[in-house]
Order: structure tokens, then sequence, then C-alpha cells
């Protein structure tokens, strides 16, 4: 069901970036109209919202904690804490030079986080998706919320650990961040706790399920990203 959602997810990500391109304004065409009032008025209102509660980036700044290589190179994965209408947010970041996706979950990290993290003991960043080269990948990157806990990838082939990074304390996370990257076979995640018990497990994505209909000629700058539950790339 989830890798259902998460299809639809990127068509309509797809689709929508489509229907901008297609009502762009380029050379010979009519500019396009002003808003009506009640969208200006709507606009306006974000731009107050924007001032009233401004993001203020807090110490350590963002930092650089690994990097996952792909096809297309290194996807460099990233994480930075932000304060925003009240509340101070972890981000993952992840994502090549000039762009990339993000996620933010509140602190404590878990089920008050406006995140779809739950009890779970890792909270799973935006995936970072490439449906259109020659060779599709995703990159995964995660967090683990409870100390001794490994976190391992499963194909039909083998069982690999998850490369993992040591988080800061500034972050105030108990584990590690983990990151791992995919290609178009069927995967799954595993959590291991200390005894070697799996805690938890969630299979991956299959991109061999998402339609190349949209990738432009050339298919090499299609990239989107995907999360692994709606909604969860959204600043709290």
């Amino acid at each position: 069901m989830r890798g259902r959602i998460l299809a639809a997810a990127l068509i309509l990500a797809l689709a929508i970036a489509l229907a901008v391109a297609a009502n762009a304004v380029g050379p010979g065409t009519r500019a396009a109209t002003a808003p009506t009032p009640d969208l200006a008025s709507a606009l306006a209102g974000v731009a107050d919202r924007s001032h009233s509660h401004p993001v203020r980036q807090l110490p350590p700044g963002h930092v650089t904690l690994a990097q996952a290589h792909t096809p297309r190179g290194a996807v460099a994965i990233t994480l930075h804490r932000i304060r925003y209408s009240g509340h101070v947010s972890l981000c993952v970041s992840e994502g090549f030079a000039g762009g990339a996706t993000q996620s933010c979950a509140r602190y404590p990290l878990g089920p008050r986080s406006n995140q779809p993290i739950g009890r779970a003991p890792v909270w799973w960043a935006d995936v970072y998706i490439d449906i259109c080269s020659a060779q599709r990948f995703q990159v995964l990157s995660g967090l683990l919320l409870r100390p001794g806990l490994t976190a391992w990838l499963r194909t039909a082939e083998h069982v690999s650990r998850m490369a993992a990074a040591t988080v800061p304390r500034a972050f105030a996370v108990a584990g590690k961040l983990i990151y791992a990257t995919t290609g178009e076979r069927p995967a799954a995640v595993i959590v291991r706790n200390a005894s070697g018990a799996v805690v938890y497990s969630e299979p991956v994505l299959a991109l061999a399920s998402l339609p190349r209909a949209t990738c432009p000629p050339g298919g090499r700058s299609g990239s989107a990203s995907v999360a692994f539950a709606p909604g969860s790339h959204e600043i709290p």
C-alpha cells in the first residue's frame, strides 16, 4: 500500500511540474494575467506569516555528515537545526550541489514531531530519487532514535549493513545517521537492537514500478524527491 501511495505522489508531483512548465510565459506569448483578488489576498497572508514566523538557523549550522555514491555522483547528506513558529526542528537534506530535498521534524523526535515517525526506532528523511537516468536509483537516509541500533539493507541476493555516520551531540539524536543507495530491484530496510533482534522492517519503494512517461528527452534531468509518507518534507 505504501509503495502505491509513494508512486501516486511522485506521478502527481511530476504532473504538476509539467503543468507549470506548460503555462510558463515564453517568447511571443502574452504575459500572464494578474492574480485574482482572492489569490492575491492568500499570497499576502502567506507573506505576512513568513515575516511573523521567520525561520532562524541554530548552531552548529549546516553540517554535511556523509556522501552517498550514486550513478550520477555523490549525494550529500546534511543536518541543520531551525527555530520556526515557536518550535525547534531538526532538518535532514539530500542532494547534489545547487538543490536538495529536505525533511524537518520537531523535537523531541517521535510521535509529536509533526512527522510520520510514531514510535518507530528510526526517522527516514525524504528519499532522493532519479527515475529518468539509464541507471535509476534512490538514496535512503535516516536517523536511528535509540542507542545501540544498527540498520541493514536486504535484497534478494544478500543482507548488508547500511553505512553509518556519527551525529554531533548538538543535534540531540540518540543514534547514528544511516544511508544507502539502491537501484531498481526490490529491497527492504531492517533495524536491529544490540542483541541482534529485528525491531523494525519496511520495504523500499520499487523503482521499476514508476513510469518513465514524464521523463524529458535524454532522461537525465527528471530527478524528483518522494517521501516515505505524504508531507514528510514540509517544514512543521
